[in-house]
């Protein structure tokens, strides 16, 4: 198995199963649903906020109507098109309150053999209106842009 995830490539593991630990929850998240932002939503609904799910619908229905390319012109978490996420990377914790969770996910970008860069994207959380779940609610991607953002300015 490779150390590094391609940016152009979704993995295939499929785990639903929600974490109360934001930093787990994100790190799942990544490791079962890295494809989420070009993959229909519906296959992970309930781990996403209902903002986050109806900007991707959209964008996922916009997509699948046209076969064009409208808002999303990159991979989110390397704000590139090509390119690979490799070991070692980590998430951490920088807030954890009742509501709302932000995690940073922190990674080496491998661009070429010769070319590795050191990048971060913020995971926010917003806590399940059902328990103590975390639902996954924004990637604010390496350019400081938010992907609900994004996504919400598409027409």
């Amino acid at each position: 198995m490779s150390a590094c995830r391609s940016a152009n490539h979704g993995s295939s593991a499929r785990s639903g199963v929600p974490e109360p630990d934001p930093s787990r929850a994100a790190e799942k998240f990544f490791t079962s649903y890295y494809d989420f932002y070009y993959e229909d939503p519906a296959r992970c609904e309930a781990l996403l906020t209902t903002r986050l799910y109806r900007a991707l619908k959209h964008h996922y229905d916009a997509f699948e109507s046209k076969r064009q390319i409208d808002a999303l012109d990159c991979d989110p978490w390397t704000n590139a098109q090509d390119g690979e996420i490799c070991k070692p990377h980590s998430f951490t914790t920088l807030k954890a309150g009742q509501a709302e969770a932000v995690v940073r996910f922190n990674y080496t970008l491998a661009l070429g053999p010769e070319n590795r860069i050191t990048q971060s994207v913020l995971m926010i959380f917003q806590r399940s209106a059902s328990g103590p779940m975390w639902q996954f609610s924004d990637l604010v991607m390496p350019n400081n842009a938010s992907l609900v953002a994004l996504l919400e300015r598409t027409p």
